[in-house]
């Protein structure tokens, strides 16, 4: 009978000392699984916390300019995600860039002319094959756009093409009052020699996109088409 019970006290240690060891474990992944859950909830809330301020900075920069662009909140979120969704960078980055662009006045959708749209999409192309953001890309392309013939001899500085017609028909476009057909012959050009990059760049880095995202990368290529 003793040796009975000692042996009982003895697995009864043993069981204890498991329950301890398992529990322990579980606390430790269920300590683990929380903290994932923590990083997730952080990168949302950080995501969307970026995601009103530039709201909140695009919709100053309409205010500020007195809406020259003609755009609104709503179409420029709608474009960054459609250009987003085709390409390798990020909404936020494209958002950046319409902020950006709100700066040159000269640089607005009118009717079917969608300069800013177009310039929005353009600034994504070039970064995509040049490297960089979007943003970066949005400098150099809206001072080009503002000033079209002096914008255009920055622009070859970093390695975009322009024939002598083409700079010939810029300037005598822009000394007749005609400063958008300056801006699309100009748009034409980048969506030639940096059209594709988009689409490569977030097919490399992606495989193939779902059907949401293929729907409003048609949607950004449409506009391109419009150059």
């Amino acid at each position: 009978g003793k040796r009975l019970a000692e042996a009982i006290r003895g697995e009864s240690g043993h069981i204890s000392m498991a329950g301890k060891v398992m529990g322990g474990a579980l606390l430790g992944g269920l300590g683990t699984a929380m903290a994932g859950v923590g990083v997730v909830l952080k990168v949302g809330f950080d995501e969307a916390k970026d995601a009103s301020a530039g709201i909140a900075q695009l919709t100053a920069g309409i205010k500020s300019t007195g809406n020259q662009a003609h755009v609104s909140v709503k179409g420029m979120t709608d474009l960054a995600g459609s250009i987003q969704a085709m390409s390798g960078q990020t909404d936020d980055s494209i958002v950046k860039s319409e902020q950006l662009l709100l700066t040159f006045t000269g640089i607005k959708n009118v009717g079917a002319n969608k300069i800013f749209d177009q310039a929005t999409l353009a600034s994504a192309n070039m970064a995509a094959k040049m490297g960089g953001d979007a943003s970066g890309s949005a400098i150099l392309l809206g001072k080009a756009l503002n000033d079209p013939v002096k914008g255009i001899t920055a622009l070859t500085r970093v390695g975009v093409s322009f024939t002598a017609g083409q700079k010939d028909s810029i300037t005598a476009m822009v000394a007749h009052g005609d400063t958008t057909g300056a801006q699309k012959l100009i748009l034409k050009e980048l969506h030639t020699q940096f059209g594709g990059a988009p689409k490569a760049a977030g097919e490399s880095r992606a495989g193939p996109m779902p059907r949401g995202k293929r729907d409003v990368a048609a949607r950004a290529r449409s506009l391109a088409k419009t150059v």
